[in-house]
Order: C-alpha cells, then sequence, then structure tokens
C-alpha cells in the first residue's frame, strides 16, 4: 500500500498531443499504402515507432503497473486470502461428513439449485417477452454462466456462520461450500469452453 503511493499517476503526454500524433502517424501510412508502398520503409518504421512510443507515454505507470499484477491477485492473492481467512478445515471427519444432509444440501443447492433457478427464470423472463437473450448468446451459454453463479463463497460463509455458529456443523459446511463452488466452476467452465458463439443474425 505504501508503494502504491510513489507510482505515479499521471500520463506523460496530454490527451490532444496523443491525438496529434495519431492523426500525423495515420496520416504517413494512408499515404504509403495509397502510393502502393506495402513494405515497410523508413518513413513508415519511423511512424510506428513514434505512435508505439506515444501511446506507451499515455498510459501511465500506475495502470501499468495494476494490469501487471491483476492476473497474480485475480487468480491468486484474492483466492488464497479468502481460502485461509475462511477457516475450512480438510481433515478425516470433515471429509467422512459430506454425504450426510447438511453438506449435501449445500452441494447441491450450488451446483443445481442455483443454476436451475437462474435458468428457469430467465427462460420465464424471455419466453414472456420481458426479455430477449443478447446477440450470439444461446441458451447453453446462459446454462454455463448460470453454472458459474453457483460459486459461492463469501455469503455463503456469512449464512453458514450464522446457521451453525459453534457446531461441527459450520465446518462441514464451509468445505462443503467450497468442493460445491470449485465443482460449479468447472461445470460452468467447461459449459462455455464447448459453445460457440451464435451469428448476429441467428434465431
Amino acid at each position: 500500500m505504501l508503494t502504491a503511493f510513489f507510482v505515479p499517476a499521471r500520463t506523460r503526454i496530454v490527451p490532444a498531443a496523443l491525438a496529434q500524433v495519431i492523426h500525423r502517424s495515420a496520416a504517413v501510412l494512408e499515404a504509403r499504402a495509397a502510393d502502393g508502398a506495402g513494405a515497410m520503409n523508413a518513413e513508415r518504421f519511423g511512424a510506428i515507432s513514434v505512435l508505439s512510443r506515444t501511446l506507451d507515454a499515455a498510459n501511465c505507470p500506475l495502470q501499468r503497473f495494476e494490469h501487471m499484477v491483476q492476473p497474480w491477485v485475480t487468480f491468486g492473492v484474492l483466492p488464497l486470502f479468502a481460502l485461509l481467512n475462511a477457516g475450512v478445515a480438510i481433515d478425516a471427519p470433515a471429509l467422512r461428513s459430506l454425504p450426510t444432509a447438511v453438506p449435501l444440501g449445500i452441494m447441491l443447492g450450488l451446483v443445481i439449485g442455483k443454476p436451475l433457478g437462474i435458468g428457469v427464470a430467465s427462460w420465464l423472463a424471455v419466453k414472456s417477452g420481458l426479455a430477449t437473450l443478447p446477440d450470439g448468446v444461446s441458451w447453453r451459454h446462459l446454462l454455463g454462466t448460470a453454472f458459474l453463479a453457483g460459486i459461492g463463497f463469501t455469503m455463503a460463509l456469512f449464512i453458514s456462520g450464522l446457521a451453525f455458529p459453534g457446531t461441527p456443523f459450520e465446518s462441514q459446511a464451509k468445505l462443503a461450500i467450497l468442493l460445491g463452488s470449485l465443482l460449479a466452476a468447472a461445470l460452468g467452465i467447461a459449459v462455455l469452453l464447448t459453445t460457440r458463439p451464435l451469428e448476429p443474425d441467428s434465431t
């Protein structure tokens, strides 16, 4: 946090200068294309180099730093932070309790209940005319997204803590939420990766 205060948040070029450089570089490239010079010559290479340096100057260091660490934070730091602070105990008694009512009900609710509720509600909304599917989106896309909605962590852990405070069911519920969320995420990713986008004019 202290380091972030010293990362510059200003660009090295003003927006007006950026627009001027873009227009000049585009004019050079268009003129060379009109002359039929498809090869990379010194003039074209220079225009591209100036444009590249200008675009780099228009992006402030703070934005570059943010984009650089975003994948590490999203896929590493935040999940690890949430898992460590959730206090999920993965041991033999917790694993043996998975087929019992409370953990099984939680996992079925995340993996089946939430996608089913989202899917049925969306289908009713579309069929009743209250909503329409976006262009390029099929019902299979909606199914995959509904499975992803089964990923429950923060609020699910909060509710389980209120429902089973200080009981063995609390640790069972935490483990069930973790496993159910992982299964829902795997199903959602699998469905979306095997689904092709529709053409804009498809019905």
